[in-house]
Parts: C-alpha cells; structure tokens; sequence
C-alpha cells in the first residue's frame, strides 16, 4: 500500500488536515472564551431562512412540492460513518450509487462513488446541492460524490423528491438533495467510530472534529471541520456463504425443446471454456479433437476437465468449475480513504450586510479488485509445437503446423484493480442582506464558486492484449532456448510467457505485456448567483411573497490518458488507433459549455377565511441559455389549501415542466471502451457468444430532456392527535428524449433485422457477419423516453412518555417516537425509442433498482442519560425480468419479447437494526461525552438470489443496488462536545 498510487496524498490530507482543525479548535476555544458575550440574535441578522423546494424564503411559507427532512440528530442515530448510507435508504431513493455496486467495472472510471438517485429516473437526473449552492461534478457527467462534502457541520439534509428545475436548474428533474451546513455552530465537538462485519471484514474507522465561535463582539463567525475515515472493504462474493453461482442460461428460440422454457435459472453455473491454469477448448480440423477437455494444473500437469450439465455454450452447472469463476472476481464493496476539511468565515460588515467565505478540500480514494485476472474464455490460440505444452499433449496435438484453442483464467496473473483519486476543491465567497424600499423590507443573496476536481483512473495489473497473445506463442530453438515465436515481438523485448498449468508464469516475462492503464481528469466549474426576495404588496388573503435572480455557470473539462489506450507507444506490436488492453482503454478528451439563467417566483395567497381556510398559489418560471443545447424554459405550478372545516388537513398539488441538459460526457467524452459480451446473431456463429470491445462516443448534437411531473397529496396535523404528522403523495413523471445509447447486443439485434445504420457500428475480425465480431459503437441520442408513478406515504408521532394515558402514571421520563414512510412504484416504463422494440416495464424487477414496494419505520425511546431505537427496512418481492414468462412444464413458444423461464421470482427483503447512545457525563457538564453503537443487518439476512444473463465470468448472484450483500455490520463510537 505504501507505494500505491495516491497513498501519499491521502497521507498528508490525514496528517495536513487533522493538524489544521486540531490546531484551529484550540484557537477557536480560546476565542470562544474572549466573545462569551455573544449576542446570538445579532449574528442572524441578516440569516435567511432555507427552503429548499422553492427559492421563496419567506417564515412559515409551505412549498407544495414535497420534501423529506433529515436532522442531524436522525443521522447521528444511524452512526453511519457517511451520511450517505443514512439519506439512501428513504425509500425515494432508488438506484444510488455506492462502494458496493459498481465494482465489476474496469472502464467507466465509476468505482466507489456515493452519489443520489431519485426516483430511479437516473443519478444524472438528481442535483445536490450545498447550502443551495452549485457543487463542482466529480466526474464528466457531473454528478456529485457525497464522500468529497463536509459532514461533520450537516445540519439537515432536505430531498426534494419533485421536479425543481424552475427553482433550481438543471438536472433537477427528479429532485434535489440540498445538504443545509450549520453556519452558527459554536463549540468544540469530535467523534470517534470503528465498525467491522461479522465475517470480520469490511473494517473501518472515522475520525471528526469540529470547531466554532464568534468574534469582535458576535459581528463575525468563523467554524473549521475536519475527518478522515478509512474502510478495508469486502473481498470477492464466495466469502460469504449466501454465494451459489446462481445464472441465467439461455437458449435460442430454436434450441428451446417443445414444452420446455427458454432461460433456465440455475446455481453452481461454471464456464466450461475456463479454467485456472488453462483448458483446450478446441482442435484443429485435422484432429480427432481427443485431447479437448485436457485441462493443465501445477506446473503444467494435464489432468480431464470435469464438465457439468452443459445448458448453454459456454455454461455448465456443476463440474470441475462448478461456480467459483464468477465468485472470485470483483469484491463485493470497494476499500475508501477520504479526508476532508471544511473552513466558514462569516462577517456582519453592518447591521443588514453579513459577507462570508469558505473552502472545502475532499480527498477519496478507493480501490477494488475489477476482475479476476485476464481471463480468456477460449478465445486463444496455441501452436502445437509450443514447448510448453507437454509432450504426449503435443504429439496428440500434432506438432508444428496444428493448433488448438483454448481458454484460461490466468491464475498466474495477478487480478486487475481499479483504483480511483478524487480530489476537489471548492471556494465560495458571498454575501446575504436586508434593504428597505417603498415600505417594504427586501433579503438578497448572492454568491461566487469556483470548484475543481482532479480525478484520476488506475487499472493496475492490465494486459497489452497484442503483446500477451505475443508472448503465449513461444517455440523452441535449436540450441533448446525458448523465445518468442515473432521476431518483432522479439525486437520489442518479448520473453515467452507459460499459460500452460498454475505455478508456471514467469513474473518477469509477464513485465512485457503488463502495465496499467489509467486516464487523468481535470474539471472545472464557476458559478454565479444573485437573488432578491420580498413582498412587494399585497391582496385580499395576506402578503404575496416573490423571488428573482440571475445565474451564470461554466463547466469545463480535460483529460488525457496513457498511450496505450490511445495508440501503439512506439511499437508496431499494437494498433495505432489505441484500445490495446484487456479493458480500460481510457482516451483524453476536452470541452466546456456555459449557462445563462433567468428566474422568478411568487407566493399568491388566495384565501384566508375563518370559515373556508387558507390557500396559496406557488409559480416559478426559469429562462436557460446553453451555449452547446440552446435555449430552454421550465415552469411549475403549485397550490396549498387548508380548510378551515377539516382539521390539520392541507391539501397540495404541483405540476412542472422540468429539463435535464446533456453533460460534458454526453456533449465531449472522449470514446470509453469497456469490454461486454454479444451474441452473435449470424450464421455460421448464430447463438455463439463473443467478448466485444465496445466504444461508447458523445454528440455534440444533444437537446435538454424535457420532464413533466405531477403531484397531488395531502398532509395530516391533527390538533386532536397531538405530535401526529403525515402526508400521502401521488406523483407521475413522464420524461421525454432522454439520452441514452443502444446496447451493443441491441445494435447486432437490429443489424440482424436489416438497420444499415446499425450494422456500420460492428466491426469484424474479417469478412463482416461471418467471422467474430471485436467491436460494436455505441453512441448517445436523444431517443428514448420513461413514464412512472406511484405513490409516497408517510407518518411520525413523537410524546413525551408522560403524556400517553397508559403510561403517564408511571412517571417514566423521556419520549416515544415511532416513524414509518413507504414508496409505492405503480409503473415504471420505459421506451427505447428504438424502431420494433417493445416498452419495456421495469417496476416490480428486483433485478435492477425499481421494487414495487419500498419502506422503512423506526421506533425510538430516548430521555436525559440514553436513547434506543429499533429499525426495520423491508423491500418486496419482486421478479426478474416483467417480460419473463415462468414455466417448468407446458411452456408456450418463447418469442424475443416474452422468453420463457423456469422460475422469473427474486424475493424481497426484511432487515433489522439497532442502536442506541449513554451520555457519560450530566447535561450540566461542560465537556459532554456519549457513547453509541449500531448493528445494521441484525439478523444478518442474506440477499435474494438475484441470477442474470451475461456472457462475462463476473457474477455476485446477488443485487447490491438493492440489497445488503455485506452482512451484519457493528459499529461503536464515543462523540465529544463542549460548548
């Protein structure tokens, strides 16, 4: 670890950052002491209040877009070490991104970031926002890491789960996550936790401290917050005994016997084309092919491959493989480093003036195993009369002139590993105030950010794919020395390599064709905003509130990457057009595009009757220029009505106009070529399977996508059921010309079915649609379009034990607080776009990230020495695939959109946790110190088996987009206060 990329930076983000915060807590305390006078309304003077589903800031002012609201005190109760985890699991939240999923790539630069999904609409589809405020991409899509923002300030995380584009922009299509920092917070406070699995990994440990005071007489503020966590990780799926290797093997509608089902779900599911140190697949045609199945273990000893139930080429259950192939890959939840420091200074330059400034530093880095090695599922290539082979192997095979195929997990190499650097950096300075005019009292705003991030892709232990085939070739000459077969390859420095058995690969050789691919990301954004807010006059029912500002943004990026990927470094070995290996192939790209924005929004009231209630009317409307996509509008309209005849009822509705604009990735991105699988669809290889190359391009021709959402709930507050709250929320969005891309296998599908255009992105070893494909192009448009709906519930109720009638005799101290809320996804439909493709229904698919059903309650007890709660989050059961038909027995004829499957059914899940805190020391303390744990998963429920098609050896079995795939998790920790 100690000469890995990136350690030393994090090091010093350790070492520099944790010694600035302690050494500015000190400080501070000291300050703290000087300005014990602090006059607390002076320093909120000109403090306005945040609501973050409207740009309205008026007090008491209900929004009628609805919003989930996360204290501080509900994320120091799940003692997550990122607040992350906490805001995930609001059953909103659907799709998110995180150290657990994700990992099986090597391409996509996408490992180990935490970012939000709302709606599953899309992580791109959701804006996070600080304080309101812009937050530079950590990637060129744009979306933002949580792991990167300060949070040992948080004071509140509201999530907007409506369209807010007219508030708020761009990408808002789906919602916002606002994180609302604590700009006042005076004192000293730190925390300390570490927490492990029960299987003994996944360990971590995090490490705050905060600091804040005022100074000059309460006229100024200034507060510094620090951390540093580190996580192990989780190693591959077979450390957990859920593991069973569980696909899906398919066959093609032809091959399906009458009766029978199409797909066969099945665990301990191998692939017969692999093996650890190598297995002839194939014999040439002048073989009696005797020596296929001839695997090679320690030290190149042939031994028989065990081969299973044979199902689909290349699948097999059971057999020498069984399944641990897909197993030993990729690790279950990537390790993370990440340090972060956070600096506010604030200053009331008059009475109506306050002026601030701050800076925040995140450093993260993670790391993962991607792949199991260069695998090479019968793809290879082996002279007869290569002298590694031994020699009865040989003599069958037939010498110089023959060959076999074969295929091998490379046990020899070690595993491909993507280790990933993110580091940001974010300034803001700006400015709140207060002015009178014509009577009436006004609060502007404005701010300047610039962010940067520097992110940087390692995949470590990579393979030069021309350069190890190179190596693998070796002969025999007449002295007896073993070299390379090619007298280039020998130019270049190439030493032959042994693929034949385990124990034989030569680490040395192996510095030939090894290296590690890795791409360098530079983005940068600057952002402007001013804002006005007031009530300028007034109507019949009271005051009309309104709002008004302009905004400016530019984002920009550039990149490079290693040559390799780019091009042939020299060596005539490898191609000129880059993609040289096994996976990763990152190539550099640049662009920036920038926003002029324009908005206003007003609170109406329509009625404030003692007969018939109060009612108010929200409308906002935003102008956008993007100097790539054009000019655009959104809208919204919202309306509040409480009648005075119903008691704590309001009742809400909202419809918005609401757009998405493509990102720098959609706009720029340099092509990323991640490896896939495709089958191909043409004689004389129709149902064989290929690995492809598939190279994923940008258009500079994209438009904004264009959403509308629908709201329509009611809240329930009840006077006669006091500390009651609750709300149930319907919401539709229908979003048209979303960008995304057709699937490489989409593109052979429809190539097969005569689109032109389609069969100009596949590329051929040779003659097209008769030899192997090795590329297939895939580019974004604006084509297709999705529609969901459903439902949110919610209710909390919080008394004092003293007051429930069964209890209150007792005189038991503290509070009783029970919480539950539940989404409910009706419909999620999706249209590619694509010509002859069906409408694709995902809700209810447990495979991806759309449950019919998902919930989470909470009951807690807490008074003056110590506070428990208990937690259940739940998910439906669900299906594989909606389009799937179950049957074992009597199954219809399978057709393209509706196969048959022996069993479509993926169950949900039910999962308990628990935690609790002990204040050691008395409230009237001035150093408050309290201890707390967690076990998260109490029961240590495994997942659901989740078994998909694929044509990778890469495979958990198991959904960690929706499920826990890591176990019971403990946590314990001792936070520190002193004001």
């Amino acid at each position: 670890m100690a000469n890995t990329p990136g350690h030393s930076v994090l090091l010093s983000v350790r070492h520099r950052g944790l010694v600035t915060v302690s050494a500015a807590a000190m400080i501070l305390a000291a300050l703290s002491q000087r300005d014990a006078t602090y006059a607390q309304g002076e320093s909120n003077a000109v403090e306005q209040i945040v609501v973050s589903s409207s740009r309205i800031t008026r007090s008491g002012f209900d929004a009628p877009t609805p919003t989930e609201v996360v204290s501080a005190e509900n994320l120091q109760d799940q003692a997550q070490p990122n607040v992350f985890t906490t805001i995930n699991e609001l059953p909103q939240l659907l799709g998110s991104a995180s150290t657990a999923t994700g990992t099986t790539s090597s391409s996509a630069g996408t490992d180990g970031l935490s970012i939000f999904n709302l709606r599953a609409l899309g992580q791109t589809r959701t804006l996070t926002l600080i304080d309101g405020q812009r937050v530079v991409g950590t990637n060129t899509t744009q979306v933002v890491d949580i792991s990167q923002i300060p949070q040992g300030l948080i004071q509140r995380v509201d999530v907007v789960t409506g369209g807010a584009s007219a508030s708020w922009g761009s990408d808002a299509v789906a919602g916002v996550v606002n994180i609302v920092l604590d700009k006042n917070f005076t004192g000293v406070k730190a925390n300390i936790e570490g927490s492990v699995t029960t299987y003994g990994d996944g360990t971590d440990g995090l490490f705050q401290l905060t600091a804040g005071t005022g100074f000059d007489g309460g006229r100024g503020h200034i507060e510094v917050s620090g951390e540093f966590y580190r996580n192990d990780g989780v190693g591959p799926a077979v450390t957990r005994p859920w593991y069973n290797g569980n696909k899906i093997l398919e066959l093609t509608i032809p091959q399906t016997p009458a009766g029978q089902p199409e797909y066969t779900a099945a665990t301990h599911v191998g692939d017969e084309l692999l093996a650890p140190g190598g297995i002839i697949t194939a014999a040439g045609a002048s073989l009696t092919g005797s020596i296929v199945g001839t695997a090679f273990g320690p030290g190149g000893t042939p031994y028989p491959f065990l081969y299973g139930n044979p199902i689909e080429n290349p699948w097999m259950v059971g057999g020498q493989s069984s399944a641990d192939e897909a197993g030993i890959g990729a690790d279950l939840a990537s390790s993370m480093t990440r340090g972060s420091f956070y600096g506010r200074i604030s200053y009331n330059i008059t009475p109506d003036i306050n002026v601030y400034a701050t800076a925040n530093y995140g450093s993260v880095l993670t790391s993962n195993v991607a792949f199991y090695s260069t695998y090479k599922p019968g793809n290879l290539t082996i002279q007869c009369d290569n002298p590694y082979l031994p020699a009865p192997i040989g003599a069958a095979c037939g010498g110089a002139g023959h060959s076999v195929g074969f295929g091998t997990e490379n046990a020899d190499l070690p595993n491909i590993i993507v280790k990933n650097i993110r580091t940001q950096r974010r300034y803001v300075v700006g400015a709140d105030g207060a002015f009178s005019f014509l009577g009436k009292d006004y609060t502007w705003s404005t701010y300047f950010e610039h962010g940067t991030t520097g992110v940087t892709n390692y995949n470590l232990n990579q393979t030069d794919t021309n350069l190890y085939n190179a190596a693998i070739d070796a002969v025999r000459l007449a002295n007896g020395t073993i070299v390379c077969r090619s007298a280039v390859a020998q130019s270049q420095g190439c030493q032959p390599f042994d693929v034949i058995g385990t124990g034989v690969g030569n680490p040395t050789a192996a510095q030939y064709f090894s290296g590690t691919a890795y791409m360098q990301t530079y983005l940068r954004q600057e952002a402007f905003s001013i804002t006005a807010n007031g009530e300028p006059f007034s109507l019949w029912a009271g005051p009309v509130s309104f709002a008004t500002g302009f905004e400016y943004r530019e984002e920009a990026f550039h990149q490079n990457a290693d040559c390799a990927s780019n091009g042939n470094c020299g060596n005539p070995l490898l191609s000129s057009a880059g993609n040289n290996w096994f996976s990763g192939n990152f190539h550099p790209s640049h662009g920036n595009f920038h926003v002029l924005e324009g908005f206003v929004e007003t609170d109406v009231p329509l009625l404030d009757d003692a007969d018939w209630g109060k009612s108010d009317v929200d409308l906002a409307g935003r102008a956008t220029g993007y100097s790539t996509a054009g000019y655009v509008q959104t809208w919204k309209a919202g309306i509040n009505y409480a009648p005075a005849f119903l008691d704590g009822i309001r009742f809400r509705a909202l419809q918005s106009r609401d757009i998405r604009a493509p990102n720098l990735s959609e706009l720029f991105g340099a092509p990323s070529t991640p490896t896939g699988g495709v089958v191909d669809d043409f004689a004389p290889n129709a149902g064989n399977t290929y690995i492809v190359h598939e190279p994923t391009i940008s258009n500079l021709n994209l438009k904004p996508e264009k959403s509308q959402t629908t709201e329509i709930g009611i809240v329930l507050q009840p006077s006669w059921f006091p500390g009651f709250n609750g709300s149930v929320n319907y919401y539709r969005y229908a979003v048209k010309g979303e960008i995304g891309t057709v699937t490489a296998q989409q593109a052979m599908d429809l190539c097969f079915q005569g689109n032109q255009a389609q069969c100009a992105n596949i590329q051929w070893t040779g003659a097209p649609f008769v030899t192997i494909p090795t590329f297939v192009t895939v580019q974004d448009f604006n084509l297709a379009s999705a529609t969901t709906d459903g439902f949110d519930m919610e209710a909390a109720w919080a008394r004092a034990m003293s007051d429930l009638p069964l209890l209150g005799s007792l005189h038991i101290p503290g509070t009783l607080t029970l919480q539950a809320s539940a989404n409910l996804v009706s419909k999620f439909i999706t249209n590619t776009g694509i010509p002859s493709q069906p409408l694709f229904e995902t809700a209810g698919m447990n495979s991806g990230s759309i449950p019919h059903w998902k919930g989470v309650n909470t009951i807690k007890y807490e008074n003056d020495r110590f506070s428990l709660f208990l937690t259940n989050r739940w998910i439906s059961d669900g299906v594989n695939n909606r389009n799937y038909i179950q049957c074992t027995t009597g199954c219809p004829v399978p057709t393209i959109n509706n196969p048959t499957i022996n069993n479509n059914v993926i169950a949900g899940a039910f999962y308990l946790d628990i935690g609790g805190s002990y204040n050691i020391t008395s409230l009237n303390d001035p150093l408050q110190v309290s201890a707390y744990f967690a076990i998260d998963n109490l029961t240590n429920a495994a997942p659901p088996w989740d078994p998909q098609y694929g044509s990778l050896p890469i495979s958990f079995g198991a959904n960690p987009v929706l499920f826990d795939t890591l176990g019971r998790y403990y946590r314990i920790g001792v936070r520190f206060s002193a004001q």
